[in-house]
């Protein structure tokens, strides 16, 4: 029997970059989705207390599948304890319509934390994101993903990446255990033979992530961060030089007494 993925997102379960992943897994896994209904962006590991959360079955996307109404971390937890036939082999998270990158983002992310709740479940878990420029970015964003021409490639071309390193992580060539996270990041322009660098999330200091409106209110608008010096080995420095970004991200070390 082919293994089984638990695929998912913060992108919502209408995104094209979360159907032409699946897509291509599904050459090579049997797939459940479990995806937030909505767009759950920057969300982090919320978990939703104040109100029930539902599950729609909906098989639109060639699999088992389901729509949330809660978060990335919601889903997985739903998902792992009530709504899967048989334990997923790896879960899935991605792919990202645009980056995730730099230790502040990584720990607002959506997608790496619905990767982190099925870590904390002993499911080894991947975390997949891509760069979309920034002059196209809320054009990417408005269109759920969708995408065509050279970036369609590109995005085909990832897909077919996260086929290999999903295969990787699902038969245990990866490292697996609690708290542990692969994190990647497809740069803009990729390639079959495009080169995969072992990183670590950059130390960026975080701009203003609210913009006044003069009247007492405040709304989200992201400024660029401050960059340390020295990137080298970083996730920044790998997709500046167009490459793939592989960082492990341990979280299960915040939680270790110190030697």
């Amino acid at each position: 029997m082919k293994p089984h993925l638990l695929v998912t997102n913060d992108d919502g379960f209408d995104s094209f970059f979360l159907r032409i992943l699946v897509d291509r897994l599904l050459e090579r896994f049997r797939v459940t989705v479990a995806a937030p209904a909505d767009e759950q962006s920057w969300v982090g590991r919320r978990v939703t207390r104040a109100q029930p959360v539902e599950a729609v079955a909906d098989d639109s996307l060639g699999c088992p599948g389901w729509r949330v109404s809660g978060t990335p971390t919601d889903t997985v937890n739903i998902a792992l304890d009530h709504l899967l036939a048989d334990p997923p082999d790896a879960v899935v998270a991605g792919i990202n319509i645009g980056f995730n990158t730099t230790l502040p983002l990584v720990l607002s992310s959506g997608t790496v934390a619905a990767a982190l709740e099925g870590s904390f479940r002993k499911v080894p878990a991947l975390a997949l994101s891509k760069v979309v420029p920034r002059n196209q970015f809320e054009e990417v964003r408005s269109r759920n993903g969708f995408v065509e021409g050279d970036f369609f490639l590109s995005l085909e071309q990832a897909a077919a990446r996260a086929l290999t390193f999903a295969d990787a992580l699902a038969v245990g060539e990866w490292e697996s255990r609690p708290g542990l996270v692969h994190n990647i990041n497809f740069p803009y322009g990729i390639t079959a033979e495009t080169e995969i660098r072992a990183t670590y999330p950059a130390p960026m200091e975080m701009g203003p992530l609210f913009s006044p409106d003069g009247e007492g209110r405040f709304a989200f608008r992201l400024a660029p961060g401050r960059m340390p010096v020295d990137l080298e080995g970083s996730d920044v420095r790998a997709l500046e030089e167009g490459a793939i970004s592989h960082s492990r991200i341990d979280f299960a070390s915040i939680g270790r007494p110190p030697r």
